[in-house]
């Protein structure tokens, strides 16, 4: 039983394990020393068989409105101080990520974008592969016209849901939530549907019960 703490300030991911006695009674010590990766992450999260840890990372403390990337922690396969963990892999995503989401399968990476990359109105969603190994092939970021806030998958992966905290649409008052559909395969792809979810003012995280 793991956890990770993402230090912003100082770049660093930081690991604990907990365990439990015969008695029931919890513990927790370091597991590994912190792994530093490349810009202020904000937020992650393991992956499903527990391997691997993915972060996403905003610019450096001075350069917060600048590319955010998207790195994967090999976790050491002992859980003691010694433990040795390493980042196996980075991808650039667009300017200042808020929102990393996973899906159920743990192959498929979406990243909210407070700013797109090329330029223009709005935000934006980058789509990632993430393989064996924990490789990461990035495949499209995509413009999304609004401030995205959260991202998450839903429980079959099929769709991307993104709360956005604020829209260049004059007619939506408030915060909102578009849907992506997801077609898988080798080069996955997003599209946007043409449908909406009003939710009131300034939204910001979302989550899918499983």
């Amino acid at each position: 039983k793991g956890l990770a703490v993402t230090l912003g300030e100082r770049s660093e991911v930081v690991f604990y394990e907990f365990t439990e006695d015969n008695e029931g009674t919890l513990s927790i010590a370091a597991w590994g020393a912190p792994v530093k990766v490349g810009g202020m992450p904000i937020m992650g999260m393991f992956t499903p068989d527990g391997t691997e840890f993915v972060t996403v990372c905003r610019g450096k403390a001075d350069q917060v409105q600048g590319p955010g990337c998207v790195c994967v922690i090999s976790l050491a396969s002992t859980a003691d101080a010694a433990s040795v963990h390493s980042v196996a892999a980075s991808a650039a995503v667009g300017i200042n990520p808020v929102g990393l989401a996973m899906n159920s399968a743990g192959n498929l990476l979406a990243c909210g974008n407070s700013a797109v990359s090329t330029g223009g109105q709005g935000g934006s969603v980058t789509l990632i592969s993430l393989g064996q190994n924990g490789s990461l092939t990035p495949h499209a970021e995509y413009p999304i016209g609004a401030v995205p806030a959260g991202v998450t998958f839903d429980t079959r992966g099929s769709f991307v849901l993104v709360s956005q905290f604020g829209s260049s649409d004059p007619e939506a008052a408030d915060g909102e939530v578009s849907f992506w559909k997801v077609s898988p395969g080798q080069s996955p792809k997003l599209a946007q549907q043409e449908f909406f979810v009003g939710i009131g003012g300034g939204p910001h995280g979302a989550i899918i019960v499983r």
